[in-house]
């Protein structure tokens, strides 16, 4: 939600409403839950949000408006990308688990084998389905999909009972109290993730024709946050990411932005707030 706060909630004002403010900051609650609606193990946050954010008026009343969906959609890949990043490394650091090279933002943990992965996963087994059925493949019928299989969440089981059914289910499969242990290294890993990121190597990388350009001639900063997420793999939190993503796109000789008239991607002031273009800043990679 910080980052969502610092980079996506603003308000409208003027004429029109055309005029994009920085906010104060939304109303909202977290939940973290570990089950998925079939009942597996899924780690994950439900983030409960009113649609209200506020500012000070000039005259100092505090003004309350709807915010405006755009930003929220425009941020949402990097701030999903930068909820796995602090997560792997909250893992690594605390519990000493190891993750796979990360593929569309998630990595799975070292040493869980993928018929485990499998036996666990029986969600998108629901969903993969449904769409083999009706042989559709687009995101949209996807999404229907995940909604058509959605079942009502199960309130009445107990932690105890969940944690005893999964592990028989996995020794069914060869996955026992010895593999699960085998995960867990509190030395090894965690020194892993506390060794500093290449911060050269990841910028010419990022700045290399198979980087941010290799398929456009600009990137966004969500584009750059969402690059160094994965990349960093357990060794860096949110915020070091956002940090490495903001010295990435200062650096001299590597990029330089342009405005253009597309969706907004306002930058929170740190100081007294001041109106936002309808514009988002791109960059170009140097040749």
């Amino acid at each position: 939600m910080r980052y969502y706060e610092d980079r996506a909630v603003f308000v409208r004002s003027g004429s029109g409403r055309r005029r994009l403010l920085a906010a104060d900051g939304v109303v909202a609650a977290a939940f973290d839950h570990r089950t998925s609606r079939a009942g597996d193990p899924l780690l994950h946050t439900h983030v409960v949000t009113a649609n209200m954010t506020c500012r000070r008026s000039a005259d100092g009343e505090l003004v309350w408006r709807a915010i405006p969906g755009a930003g929220l959609y425009e941020h949402a890949r990097a701030a999903g990308h930068l909820y796995q990043a602090h997560l792997r490394h909250l893992l690594s650091e605390r519990l000493g688990l190891a993750s796979t090279p990360v593929v569309n933002g998630t990595a799975e943990v070292v040493g869980v084998p993928e018929r485990v992965i499998e036996l666990f996963s029986k969600r998108r087994q629901e969903i993969a389905e449904v769409l083999s059925e009706s042989g559709a493949s687009s995101a949209r019928a996807a999404q229907v999909a995940t909604l058509e299989t959605r079942q009502a969440k199960q309130y009445g089981v107990d932690a105890d009972s969940l944690d005893a059914g999964w592990r028989r289910e996995a020794a069914g499969v060869g996955f026992g109290s010895e593999q699960v242990a085998a995960c867990f290294d509190r030395t090894a890993v965690a020194q892993v993730a506390r060794t500093e990121v290449d911060v050269a190597g990841l910028f010419d990388r990022l700045a290399g024709p198979s980087g941010l350009t290799e398929r456009s001639a600009t990137f966004r900063r969500t584009e750059v946050i969402e690059a160094i997420a994965s990349a960093v793999g357990a060794s860096a939190s949110a915020r070091t990411v956002e940090a490495l993503a903001d010295r990435f796109l200062g650096s001299s000789g590597r990029c330089w932005w342009t405005a253009h008239p597309l969706r907004p991607q306002p930058m929170r002031p740190s100081a007294t707030p001041k109106p936002h273009r309808r514009t988002v800043r791109s960059w170009r990679r140097r040749r």
